[in-house]
């Protein structure tokens, strides 16, 4: 599992044009399952994804398609989590016994 942090490089007005090119990249990855949580940071500085069912190298290469990332406005930080404990009904959605 990854938490992904996406940080604004540039003005939030400069993110705007591709908000919707960049919602169909992350619907996407909901769709096939790799994201199971995204959201905006408060305040906007960026955003974050939490993300499971890949490796390292695969979240990194799916994060090159970011719209966002490929035209420099964001930064990603990637951390690899393992959960071991989750309330039952997410246990297995996350695959925590």
């Amino acid at each position: 599992m990854f938490l992904v942090l996406l940080s604004y490089l540039v003005p939030e007005e400069r993110i705007l044009p591709l908000r919707d090119e960049h919602y169909v990249f992350i619907d996407q990855h909901f769709r096939s399952g790799t994201f199971l949580l995204g959201g905006r940071k408060v305040p906007a500085t960026g955003g974050f994804i939490l993300a499971q069912g890949v490796s390292r190298e695969e979240i990194d290469r799916i994060l090159e398609e970011d719209p966002y990332l490929r035209a420099g406005l964001v930064a990603h930080e990637v951390t690899e989590l393992l959960p071991t404990r989750a309330r039952p009904d997410l246990a297995a959605v996350i695959g925590v016994p």
